[in-house]
């Protein structure tokens, strides 16, 4: 390595020699700090170029930097920390603050600079993070790259859509591959100039529009009619012709309007939909079968029934008359309905009517998503969906149309949404145990929080597998049966929440599936799923034939399992050896494997195989 700077400093600066005028030796060390500060900023940038975050592909690169910029923060935020008068005043570009950390994301190493001028950095745009001024810059750097805009009626600054970035959009409609529109009014820019005139955006693929605020007076005000300067509804208006994914909240186009007929993914949230005009969009896109995902999030369904406010019907006794309306209404339209058979994904996310369970009927091509708060939201509606979906085979052996269950995976995951963490268990389906994508997946919410708080969690981990059912409930909804869960094969548990379960709790998971012989665990839920089985077996001996153990890596950076739980895992698999019943198939985890050979009973073994003399038969590590 080289001398130390400070040698080299005391060799070349010091104080004014004899003969040297005053003006001489401060024009010697200008020129000596400046060299110095160009040096310095080239150690910089090479100290910067050792991170390890540099040497990652230059696409990643792209969409953390892209990410980071775009970063926005949320309502609360922006109201306690952007100050509207300061914005008027100050520099958009060099205002401190979290905002504005990725300005200067280009300055750490040239890296960071190649990646900041490429032009797909500077091709996704939104005034919600990005002033007005601010956006027209980027976007002029986009050079031809595919555009993906979004514009908000109450930007960023609080002072409305900036023309210049309107006149680059209608110059370079051809670009723009996808837009978002949020709080468009009908006599705001944004809805006369975009929506307006969205045919003649040619490549445009995804359109998002939220909370459109039409015209109260006219009839349609609830959904999105392009209008004129006039509030008239545009004649002759047609949809974007390369349009594949539409996401409407809160508003939505007419339903017999051509804009939906060539989707692939439709999305709705917030958005009420008449019956019959259901049953109408359905059969069309079952007509176009193009149709690939739909996701329904807080969609309701208008079936147009009122009843009058009586005397002689208290609100329970109405509400239930209601939903025997609507019920009675629903089976005598069914026949009507047809799923497109180009559909692949549908989800359903409460709070949404539980009627919608009755159109998502038993298929093998689509996969099917439940998302409710509790398990208990939809109760014994949701047992009645997956019987008719799971039924027990008939008593004169007839072959069912569709497999039945054969794998269940059950994990309880963190989850972070909006700026809000809670924790979510999700149980997936399958048909198949080895099929790509679940034919069933339901996420329930787990209610820690309320344990916090002093509160005893109202369900049971076995809860949240498939819900929570009422047997009291009445006669309409009582249970009859459950779904079939006795061809189940193969279970897999893994489990992130923040206080474990007791071998109790992941004993009552055991039960539901008797015929089980293939377990899948995470190292972190080793012992108390070992306790689990053992229970089970000496209340149930029929149960858990179990053949096949996998021991996945835990999601806790660097977890080993404590040495207690090694010894009950050499102790259970010597008891099943014993009764003559040994484990066919046992797969560790490399670091488990080395914990368990290093296992004093059994080094030095004759036959080199060591504890693996436990197993009828044993794979490689994983």
């Amino acid at each position: 390595m080289a001398e130390p700077w400070s040698e080299l400093a005391q060799a070349r600066l010091f104080a004014r020699p004899t003969g040297v005028t005053n003006s001489e030796h401060k024009l010697y060390l200008d020129n000596e700090v400046r060299h110095l500060e160009l040096v310095l900023a080239q150690a910089r940038e090479l100290r910067n170029a050792e991170t390890p975050l540099l040497s990652l592909p230059q696409e990643l690169l792209l969409q953390i930097m892209i990410f980071r910029r775009d970063a926005a923060l949320s309502d609360a935020q922006r109201q306690s920390q952007v100050i509207w008068e300061e914005l008027k005043h100050e520099c958009m570009r060099c205002k401190p603050g979290p905002r504005y950390l990725w300005i200067t994301t280009a300055r750490v190493c040239r890296r960071l600079r190649d990646v900041a001028r490429s032009p797909v950095f500077s091709s996704e745009v939104s005034d919600f993070t990005l002033p007005p001024a601010l956006i027209e810059d980027v976007l002029r750097r986009s050079a031809s790259a595919p555009l993906n805009i979004s514009l908000s009626h109450v930007p960023f600054d609080g002072r409305g859509s900036a023309p210049g970035v309107l006149q680059y959009i209608k110059r370079n409609r051809d670009r723009v591959q996808s837009l978002t529109l949020i709080h468009p009014h009908y006599e705001d820019i944004l809805a006369l100039q975009l929506i307006g005139n969205l045919g003649l955006f040619r490549n445009l693929q995804h359109l998002s529009i939220d909370n459109y605020h039409g015209p109260d007076h006219t009839a349609t005000w609830k959904s999105i009619v392009p209008v004129d300067s006039k509030a008239r509804a545009v004649a002759d208006w047609t949809p974007p012709p390369s349009l594949t994914s539409l996401h409407l909240r809160s508003h939505a186009f007419l339903w017999n309007c051509a804009i939906y007929d060539n989707l692939v993914q439709l999305t709705l949230s917030a958005i009420s939909i008449p019956f019959n005009d259901m049953l109408d969009l359905f059969k069309r896109m079952a007509s176009k079968a193009v149709i690939e995902r739909l996701v329904f999030h807080l969609v309701s369904l208008d079936f147009g029934i009122e009843l009058e406010d009586s005397s002689r019907f208290d609100y329970e006794a109405k509400e239930r008359l209601e939903e025997k309306m609507k019920r009675e209404l629903v089976e005598q339209n069914i026949h009507r309905f047809r799923l497109p058979v180009s559909l692949k994904f549908w989800t359903l996310i409460a709070p949404t009517p539980k009627n919608f369970l009755m159109f998502m009927l038993p298929s093998s091509s689509i996969s099917y998503t439940i998302v409710t708060s509790s398990p208990s939201y939809w109760s014994n509606k949701l047992l009645s969906f997956l019987t008719t979906h799971f039924p027990k085979p008939r008593p004169n052996g007839y072959d069912l149309s569709l497999p039945p269950i054969s794998a269940v995976h059950f994990s309880i995951h963190k989850l972070v949404e909006r700026g809000r963490s809670g924790t979510q268990a999700t149980t997936r389906i399958f048909r198949q145990p080895d099929a790509p994508t679940p034919d069933m997946t339901f996420r329930f919410a787990v209610e820690f929080e309320r344990a916090y708080c002093g509160y005893e969690d109202q369900y049971t981990l076995s809860d949240y597998i498939l819900g929570k059912f009422d047997n009291n409930d009445d006669d309409e909804h009582r249970i009859c049966e459950l779904p079939y869960l006795n061809a189940v094969r193969e279970l897999s548990l893994e489990s992130e929440a923040p206080r474990p379960y007791t071998s109790d709790q992941w004993a009552q998971i055991l039960r539901l599936f008797p015929s089980l012989d293939t377990l899948k665990i995470s190292e972190n839920l080793l012992a108390d799923v070992l306790s689990a089985i053992e229970q089970v077996d000496e209340q149930h001996p029929e149960y858990l034939n179990l053949e096949v153990l996998h021991i996945r890596q835990s999601y806790r950076y660097y977890f080993s399992p404590k040495e207690a739980t090694v010894s009950s895992l050499f102790d259970w698999l010597a008891t099943r050896k014993d009764n003559g019943f040994p484990l066919r198939e046992l797969q560790v985890t490399s670091a488990l494997a080395e914990q368990m050979d290093s296992d004093e009973r059994y080094v030095g073994e004759d036959s080199g195989q060591g504890w693996r003399t436990l197993l009828a038969g044993f794979d490689q590590t994983v």
